[in-house]
């Protein structure tokens, strides 16, 4: 039987990285991988009982070490592409928390999404300056023309839902965390990713912005909701705050908010995207949204590329003003106005246009010495073993939810075949894949692309 490498990619935020894997996953196996995709610690369990591969771990903080020097002792290869490595607040502090010394000893390869990324782990992080390849993130090649086909039919009943809307991305994780009573801070510093002192002052003073301008947000949209200059306005909130805290503001205002599905979905059927310093403004830009960042302090600190890429507005009159300027332009019109803005991205995201991100990943794991697996040694092929094992799959029962925490339900609340095998055949149709993978159900949480 044919050997083949194995790659294992765990996903933390099913909203925010399910889409983007599965591309990544199925070029892969185009070439030849065997990938095994799912929740994060399921992802985690199964590589440790299975053949050695390579390993795409979130971020590796030093809280990690451990964690990745078991990995690596098991004969795995191990590369890092962080979904939070496109919008942070300062290089330091990004470096500080998320890339941890301890950790870069294990990790092979550092995957980043743009030169602007490369060049705050050059100056904080230079021990990791020979692990560095400017890839670009798989989640940005599904926003690209053609890949964002898979999209539009979700878009489409959102308009039929909801007609013509504002949507509103919230990034408030620190001042509106999902359980009520967390003192970041003091979370961060108990799980040794900052230190009291300077690396502590800054996460508070980010603390105290964010505060600032879910407020102010907040009141924006209270007197744009009273204004009637948009039709609707969706919130829609971050997958780590506390939901229910926007559900009870929104109730006396007429405002939605929505969490299900992915945010590209709603991007797709809105007329515009506001957002307060989130990822989803990139996304929005390379969507061919009019994209609008809500900056209330000009001058502050906490100004970053996903607002440069935006306008800015800091009340309802501007926004007002704003979206019907926009409003009742053609597509094209507005993805035509919006090339500077593009053009911009490039040095935070490499793959603003081809190269697929995909295939740039795919070069640099290559390039490792990988072993080799039989497909029947993790339960997939055509050979009778594999068979049996797929046919008994058919029975596992579903992990009960209530025995998992309610913010990683809301995070990753598990995966239906027909999410991943839609975009899947979508892509085949489409031409942009060449073959349609197969797809093994190892359990509710867990799949094998192969």
């Amino acid at each position: 039987m044919t050997k083949r490498r194995l790659l294992y990619l765990p996903i933390e935020t099913k909203a925010r990285e399910l889409l983007g894997k599965t591309f990544l996953a199925a070029k892969a196996v185009e070439r030849g991988w065997i990938v095994i995709m799912g929740a994060h610690p399921d992802t985690r369990k199964f590589m440790l009982e299975h053949p050695a591969g390579l390993y795409v771990e979130t971020s590796i903080p030093d809280a990690k070490a451990e964690r990745l020097e078991r990995i690596h002792a098991a004969g795995h290869r191990i590369a890092n592409m962080c979904e939070e490595s496109i919008v942070y607040a300062d290089g330091r502090d990004y470096c500080t928390r998320k890339l941890g010394l301890s950790s870069l000893r294990w990790t092979d390869l550092l995957l980043v999404p743009g030169e602007r990324n490369a060049e705050h782990i050059h100056a904080y992080r230079p021990e990791g300056d020979s692990k560095v390849v400017i890839t670009g993130n798989p989640r940005f090649d599904t926003l690209l023309p053609g890949v964002r086909c898979v999209y539009h039919h979700d878009a489409e009943a959102i308009k039929e839902t909801f007609g013509r809307f504002v949507l509103v991305n919230t990034n408030f994780g620190r001042p509106n965390p999902h359980r009520p009573d967390d003192d970041p801070v003091a979370k961060l510093i108990a799980r040794g990713m900052v230190h009291e002192g300077s690396e502590a002052d800054f996460i508070r003073r980010h603390l105290s912005f964010k505060r600032r301008q879910m407020q102010g947000l907040q009141a924006l949209l209270r007197d744009l909701a009273g204004s009637g200059s948009a039709e609707k306005i969706v919130v829609r909130p971050h997958p780590v705050e506390n939901h229910d805290v926007w559900r009870e503001w929104a109730k006396p205002l007429d405002i939605e908010v929505r969490y299900e599905g992915s945010a590209n979905n709603w991007m797709m059927a809105a007329d515009a995207v506001v957002h307060p310093g989130c990822t989803t403004g990139m996304e929005g830009l390379l969507l061919d949204r009019a994209v609008f960042s809500y900056v209330p302090e000009a001058d502050s600190e906490f100004i970053g590329e996903q607002d440069r890429a935006s306008e800015w507005v800091t009340n309802a009159e501007e926004l007002s003003n704003g979206l019907a300027r926009v409003r009742g332009l053609g597509q094209q019109d507005v993805r035509n106005g919006l090339t500077p803005q593009r053009e911009r991205l490039r040095k935070s995201i490499v793959n603003v246009e081809l190269p697929y991100a995909a295939d740039r990943i795919l070069d640099e794991l290559e390039r490792l010495d990988m072993p080799p697996v039989r497909p029947a040694q993790v339960g997939v092929g055509r050979g009778i073993v594999a068979k049996v094992i797929q046919a008994g799959r058919r029975w596992l029962p579903q992990q009960p939810a209530a025995k998992r925490d309610e913010r990683s339900i809301q995070k990753f609340p598990g995966v239906a075949e027909e999410e991943i095998s839609g975009p899947l055949a979508q892509w085949a149709d489409a031409s942009i894949l060449t073959q349609m993978p197969q797809i093994t159900r190892l359990h509710d949480r867990l799949w094998a692309l192969h």
